[in-house]
């Protein structure tokens, strides 16, 4: 090239050769010490206010990234589907890395928004990554060197930078940029111009520099270092997000499964003690029965005792329930004892695990006293409860009126349940006088097991409860059903045919038994019902369609159901009857009574409108 001597001083920055600035000469030269020291002197320096710049901006950069990352992760935290917003986030990054479409890539599915590469290219690319590519941000100028498909549409993206924002299998935020054709000037053609001078053929040194151009196809403009830094910035304000929003799941999860398994432990024990009691009913009942008629209405009575008790249990959310109710309760079930039982005192609330000895000893002496007391005559009966602060309260029962009382020769089960119960389960205390003028007993029950709210007005519990949907009506006829074809829906065998009983017991001439909605459908085309008892409940289904349909054909029906009634007609209109399971033919008869009756004030209120 025909230089004689050359310098050159080099531009560090950050220990790193950053730039080169070379000087020649074509005559032989050597510097002396003192210039060599100043040009290396003068580097120095440069090197110093170049990097000195460089950091300044960087730390720009890293102000401008942190605030775009409190941005987003105050935004994501408080609507997580921003995570899936892909024109969101290119707004939200728009000022700070430019580009012409974004792509999110999370958990299969893929969000675009602007120019991007089809959705298979997408998905492509992030199993690429995925493979291939570190967790950190990835940028590429040139997608067909990634993925050779690419190539094809780089009219839409040519360029990318991905952000893995989750562990893998990770998830990617990809920013995407178009193809541009550049016309790049570059310094040092390959095919220079060799010059032939006095001293032979030589190549100029600047004419070897000369700038020539060429046309790049294929590439989009590159990401600098800043940008990359500001998609590391966005990497790790998405993470951050994401790993609280897995961990706040992975806790409500853990919270769940503890809870469901504490729910499954106390139904599980539950069912269990019900069952054991159920088992001892039947078992004591059967010791003291002398007949199986007898046997069979003492322990449907107990059964029937526990199973309303139940139901106010969970009427209360499994809190405390009223214990004016179990009265109310066993007077319903008795026709002849309405009004003659008077409940006075404060309004006293049972905790759940009281309930059902309640249940039964309320029972036995109402049954008592309308089979051998005060009830089964003109006789009545009055019940007082008087708390006792910070001890508990008493129950006094005492019949007035009724036939001449002797004390029994012999114990039964109802006697033990009436003496025993309290004192065992409750650790209370029973007192049965059996005086001549009627039974008088008296109960004792801790404050462990007792709420204690509003007094309640004297005599309030003889009332008729009227307006619930299973209230008593007077029975009208012994044979409700007389001649009547019925149809029966009941996916339980053993219920299914014990019920069938009951309704022939009334009078029904045809009952159509039917397991699942299909068979009652079929039977309601194939022939003719006056009446319908319909489980709500028939698998998975409800027979509320169903009872929609026999309603526009004139046939009355009832309900049957082992939920409480609230629950069972949720949403229903008023003045449908439910049956509450187990049931016997006296609640059947009632509930049917209580339709015709229904039925017969409509029709009479029709015949009056047409009148008028």
């Amino acid at each position: 090239m025909g230089v004689g001597a050359s310098l050159s001083i080099s531009i560090i920055v950050e220990e790193r050769l950053w730039g080169l600035i070379a000087c020649h000469s074509q005559d032989p030269r050597l510097p002396s010490f003192v210039m060599r020291t100043a040009t290396e002197l003068f580097g120095c320096m440069y090197s110093m206010q170049l990097e000195s710049r460089l950091r300044r901006g960087s730390a720009e950069d890293e102000q401008k990234a942190r605030a775009l990352a409190d941005r987003v992760i105050a935004m994501i935290a408080g609507d997580e589907s921003l995570m899936e917003n892909a024109a969101w986030l290119q707004d939200m990054t728009r000022d700070m890395i430019d580009c012409d479409g974004v792509a999110i890539y999370r958990a299969g599915s893929v969000f675009v928004y602007g120019m991007t590469p089809p959705t298979e290219q997408i998905r492509a690319l992030a199993h690429q990554m995925n493979v291939a590519s570190p967790s950190r941000v990835f940028v590429t100028d040139h997608l067909a060197s990634v993925n050779a498909a690419c190539e094809a549409t780089a009219g839409l993206a040519a360029g990318m930078m991905s952000i893995p924002i989750s562990r893998i299998p990770r998830d990617y935020i990809m920013l995407y940029r178009r193809e541009r054709l550049q016309q790049i000037r570059w310094g040092g053609d390959p095919t220079k111009i060799i010059e032939e001078s006095e001293d032979g053929p030589r190549i100029s040194p600047r004419k070897s520099f000369e700038a020539f151009e060429t046309l790049v196809r294929g590439k989009a403009p590159p990401f600098s270092d800043r940008e990359e830094r500001i998609g590391e910035a966005i990497r790790q304000a998405l993470i951050e997000v994401i790993l609280r929003y897995s961990d706040g799941a992975s806790d409500e999860r853990r919270r769940a499964s503890e809870r469901q398994e504490l729910l499954i432990a106390e139904l599980n024990h539950r069912v269990r003690n019900i069952l054991a009691l159920i088992r001892s009913l039947i078992r004591k009942t059967g010791e003291a029965a002398e007949s199986v008629s007898s046997y069979v209405d003492s322990l449907s009575g107990r059964v029937q005792a526990l199973a309303r008790a139940h139901d106010r249990i969970t009427k209360q959310n499994w809190g405390p329930a009223a214990l004016a109710g179990l009265f109310e309760d066993e007077i319903a079930a008795h026709d002849g004892a309405r009004g003659r039982l008077a409940v006075t005192g404060p309004d006293i609330h049972l905790q759940p695990q009281a309930i059902a000895t309640m249940a039964l000893v309320v029972h036995e002496l109402v049954t008592n006293s309308c089979k051998h007391g005060a009830l089964s005559g003109t006789g009545r009966v009055d019940v007082s409860m008087e708390s006792t602060e910070g001890e508990g309260f008493h129950i006094r029962w005492k019949e007035v009126g009724g036939p001449a009382v002797l004390a029994p020769t012999r114990r039964g089960f109802g006697s033990v349940i009436l003496e025993k119960t309290i004192p065992f389960d409750l650790q209370g205390t029973a007192k049965l006088r059996f005086l001549l003028e009627g039974l008088e007993a008296e109960f004792f029950i801790p404050q462990h097991h007792v709420f204690v709210g509003s007094h309640i007005p004297a005599a309030a519990a003889s009332a008729p409860t009227s307006g619930n949907r299973n209230d008593a009506v007077a029975t009208e006829s012994d044979l409700p059903l007389n001649g009547a074809a019925v149809l029966l829906v009941e996916d339980n065998m053993l219920i299914a045919l014990e019920a069938e009983d009951m309704l022939r017991q009334l009078g029904a001439e045809h009952v159509a038994l039917a397991s699942t909605l299909i068979e009652a459908e079929l039977l309601l085309k194939q022939q003719e019902f006056q009446f319908a008892m319909l489980d709500i409940n028939v698998g998975r289904a409800t027979t509320f369609d169903l009872a929609t349909k026999l309603t526009g054909a004139g046939v009355p029906f009832i309900f049957a159901s082992g939920y409480g009634d609230e629950l069972a007609l949720e949403g229903r209109k008023e003045g449908e009857v439910v049956i509450q399971k187990p049931y016997e033919r006296d609640h059947l008869q009632r509930a049917i009574d209580q339709i015709q009756k229904s039925l017969n004030g409509a029709d009479a209120d029709r015949v009056t409108k047409s009148k008028h």
